[in-house]
C-alpha cells in the first residue's frame, strides 16, 4: 500500500497467496487512482510474486527434485532477516552446509516460527492450525499451496488463481541450492511448453484489465507490464 501511494510497483514473495493477492491489487489501484504522490517523474504500477518453480510430470518428482532447493532459498532470507545475518562473516561462513547441518525439521526455526513456512512445503509438514500472528500466518497459508511445485496441472491451477487476482507477473526461483542443471532445465521447458502458453494468450485481457484500472491517472506511466 505504500507503494502504491508513491507510485512504485510492489514485490511479494510467495508468502502472499492467491486470495491475499486478489484484496491486495484491488487496495493497491484505488490508491494509484485516488492517492498516489508518484516518488519520481512517472509511475511504475505493477504487482509481482515471487514463488519456486518445479514443474516435473508428477507431484512427487517435483517434490523430490524442488523441495529442499526451495527450503535453502528459504533458509537463506530467515538467515540473513535474523540476527544470525548480521553476525555474517563472508567468505568464511558456509551458509549452504550450515543448511544441510541442521536437523530437517529443525531448518525453518531461523524464522522463529518452528516447523511450517514456504520452505516447508506446508501441505507436506506444516502444521494443521492457522497462526494467529500476521507474518506467520501467511506463511503458513502459502506453505498450504506450496509454490509452483507440482506436475504441470497442479503449476496451471495455481497461476490461474493468480491470474483470477490479476497479479501483473510472476517470478520463479527456479535454481536454488543444489538443484541439478539438467533439472532445472527440464522443469523450465516443461514449464514453458505445457503451461505457459494458455497465460500468454489471454495477457491481452489483463493489458485491457489494467488499462482500465488506470484511467483517469494524471501522471505518466512507464511499465512494461
Amino acid at each position: 500500500m505504500v507503494a502504491a501511494r508513491l507510485g512504485m510497483g510492489s514485490l511479494g514473495f510467495a508468502f502472499e497467496t492467491p486470495e491475499e493477492a486478489h484484496e491486495r491489487v484491488e487496495q493497491y489501484f484505488e490508491l494509484i487512482r485516488e492517492e498516489c504522490t508518484p516518488i519520481g517523474v512517472a509511475i511504475n504500477p505493477a504487482l509481482a510474486v515471487l514463488s519456486s518453480l518445479s514443474c516435473f510430470e508428477t507431484d512427487e518428482e517435483a517434490i523430490e527434485k524442488g523441495m529442499e532447493g526451495t527450503q535453502f532459498f528459504s533458509y537463506s532470507l530467515g538467515y540473513y532477516y535474523s540476527p544470525l545475518g548480521a553476525a555474517h562473516e563472508p567468505s568464511k561462513t558456509h551458509i549452504y552446509r550450515r543448511f544441510k547441518d541442521t536437523p530437517e525439521e529443525q531448518r525453518m526455526g531461523i524464522f522463529g516460527s518452528g516447523r511450517g513456512g514456504f520452505g516447508a512445503l506446508g501441505a507436506f509438514g506444516a502444521e494443521d492450525e492457522e497462526p494467529e500472528d500476521e507474518v506467520k500466518r501467511a506463511l503458513w497459508r502459502a506453505a498450504k499451496r506450496g509454490g509452483c511445485i507440482g506436475s504441470p496441472d497442479f503449476v496451471r491451477d495455481t497461476l490461474r488463481r493468480y491470474e483470477d487476482s490479476h497479479l501483473d507477473v510472476m517470478i520463479f526461483v527456479a535454481q536454488a541450492g543444489a538443484r541439478k542443471h539438467e533439472d532445472v532445465m527440464d522443469s523450465v521447458y516443461r514449464f514453458g511448453t505445457k503451461v505457459l502458453p494458455e497465460f500468454k494468450e489471454r495477457h491481452e485481457m489483463h493489458e485491457k484489465w489494467r488499462a482500465q484500472q488506470l484511467e483517469g491517472v494524471e501522471f505518466e506511466v512507464n511499465s512494461s507490464i
